[in-house]
């Protein structure tokens, strides 16, 4: 929806700077433009998405319809991702200075560039480049606060224009990121992440993760929730997966968080941690101390491999030493919800 002033204020994680200038770029009047939208042929996702939403958007502002193409047009030209940096090659340099050195998960960074009748909009990558945009985007008033149109706050103008911009940023934090409940509705939410500089990029622990790693140890024409986990093989198959995937250097942290069901065999170690009185209590003190004891045996398997493996496995090690100490805290949490239980059963009391 189209509205001429948006009270609201929006606390973004990017700066803002001053557009006009004594030489403004006009880029639309009176339902009119000469401008167009560059972008490369070969352009990623949300590269494209970009510059199709700065053409979309530039009409919901103006009424003018700007031209989407592969070259310069005669007019005013606002190129986007690629296109820019290969018209402006001194933008990666620049991009260069500000973005991370050595990030550990992404390093995001953005340029909005004026040069006389050119604009340039881009980024460190497919996600920066859509970045780029939303900040113009942003300059010009436009805000997005909820997913989909009914969360747009678009402003009109008679006359859109764009004064002397400079600015070159990247974000100090590298994860900027919102969770979607399993059963939410997710309409709209990529572009919505986008247009306020988030992504999906998340880190270790966000989510369900044991079983990709259970998966092949399943029993025929059973489930992963019949699969034993305090058993010393299942923690040496789960070990040997996560050394392979350290050892490439490129896996910044490891989840084995478990599935949400009821998990069921005839593992004697799993079955000797299912004491505990109050069927609501059993399963919580049997889930955490499951998750905690099949933590430990994982952590410990860092024994079967030898100090002189990989930089890689190292780095495997210490993160499952790490593991050790929170599967410790998970196996003291389920012990004393067992112990609850046994109390309350004793005193005749409800679980």
């Amino acid at each position: 929806m189209r509205i001429p002033i948006c009270p609201i204020l929006l606390l973004l994680l990017f700066a803002s700077a001053p557009l006009a200038g004594a030489a403004d770029l006009v880029i639309a009047a009176g339902a009119k433009t000469e401008a167009t939208v560059v972008v490369a042929a070969d352009s990623g996702r949300w590269e494209k998405r970009a510059s199709e939403d700065l053409v979309h958007y530039i009409e919901l502002m103006t009424g003018a319809k700007v031209e989407l193409a592969a070259v310069a047009g005669a007019g005013p030209n606002l190129f986007v991702g690629a296109a820019a940096l290969a018209a402006d090659p001194k933008l990666q340099l620049e991009l260069n200075k500000v973005a991370k050195p050595d990030p550990l998960i992404r390093a995001d960074a953005i340029v909005v560039r004026r040069d006389g009748r050119s604009v340039y909009l881009a980024g460190t990558n497919d996600d920066s480049h859509y970045f780029a945009v939303a900040r113009l985007l942003h300059d010009w008033g436009c805000r997005w606060y909820l997913p989909t149109e009914i969360g747009e706050c678009i402003p009109s103008h008679a006359e859109l224009k764009l004064g002397d911009i400079d600015f070159t940023y990247a974000p100090p934090f590298e994860i900027r990121h919102y969770w979607l409940s399993w059963n939410g509705d997710s309409t709209g939410a990529n572009e919505f992440r986008r247009r306020n500089f988030m992504t999906e990029t998340s880190f270790a622990g966000m989510g369900h993760a044991l079983a990709k790693y259970t998966e092949k140890l399943r029993p025929e024409g059973r489930s992963i929730f019949n699969v034993p986990l305090a058993e010393d093989a299942t923690a040496k198959s789960i070990a040997e997966q996560l050394d392979e995937e350290y050892a490439k250097g490129t896996t910044p942290g490891i989840s084995l968080a478990i599935e949400d069901g009821n998990y069921v065999n005839d593992s004697a170690s799993d079955i000797a941690l299912q004491a505990g009185g109050g069927e609501e209590h059993r399963n919580r003190s049997r889930a955490i101390l499951r998750r905690g004891r099949q933590g430990s045996r994982v952590a410990r398997a860092h024994a079967f491999y030898p100090e002189e493996d990989s930089e890689g496995s190292g780095r495997g090690q210490a993160r499952l030493r790490a593991l050790s100490r929170r599967a410790r805290k998970n196996r003291y949490r389920g012990g004393m919800l067992a112990a609850e239980a046994r109390n309350r059963r004793g005193r005749g009391g409800s679980p």
